[in-house]
């Protein structure tokens, strides 16, 4: 970081393809960015939280080649367990945060989304969502106990998302432990 100490939880994507090629690769570290000739060593950009109030990284990045943009998404209110996304086109300004998935009626009361890995693949975005699925019994407002298993999930524009096979996971839970 701007310290010289190590960062975890990171998201890093080659900018190839994009109007920042010249940059290498932008890293998201802990509500930080930075950017790397070579994907190893990286520059953190000083600024402000760039999301107010994450306790996350960028679950995901992916560049949007029909409207030139990358989409980034995050857990963007901190412990509210949704998928939501920010736009950028230069990793400078933001847009304003947005829920695009989150459980519905046809959820299990105590599901929560932890975040969502995409790709743009031919003429849509494929991602997997990781579905948390909160221990009934736990009596308090962050919920830290209970099981989770990861569904695919598509878009046709990267901001409007379906999930694919509720019934069937892309990988189930394991067992207890």
């Amino acid at each position: 970081d701007e310290n010289g100490d190590h960062l975890s939880r990171f998201v890093i994507r080659p900018l190839a393809g994009t109007a920042l090629a010249d940059k290498g690769y932008v890293g998201i570290f802990e509500q930080r960015i930075g950017f790397s000739a070579d994907g190893v060593q990286f520059t953190i950009v000083p600024m402000d939280n760039w999301i107010e109030h994450t306790d996350e990284p960028g679950y995901g990045v992916v560049y949007d080649s029909w409207r030139e943009r990358f989409i980034i998404y995050d857990r963007i209110y901190g412990v509210d367990r949704r998928v939501g996304r920010v736009l950028t086109t230069d990793f400078e300004s933001f847009s304003a945060p947005e829920i695009v998935l989150q459980p519905d009626a046809q959820d299990p009361i105590g599901r929560e989304f932890y975040g969502l890995y995409c790709v743009r693949y031919e003429d849509m975005f494929v991602g997997s969502v990781h579905i948390f699925d909160t221990e009934p019994t736990e009596k308090s407002m962050l919920k830290m106990h209970g099981g989770i298993e990861t569904e695919l999930a598509y878009s046709h524009d990267g901001e409007h998302w379906y999930r694919a096979c509720r019934d069937m996971p892309f990988v189930g839970r394991g067992g207890a432990g």
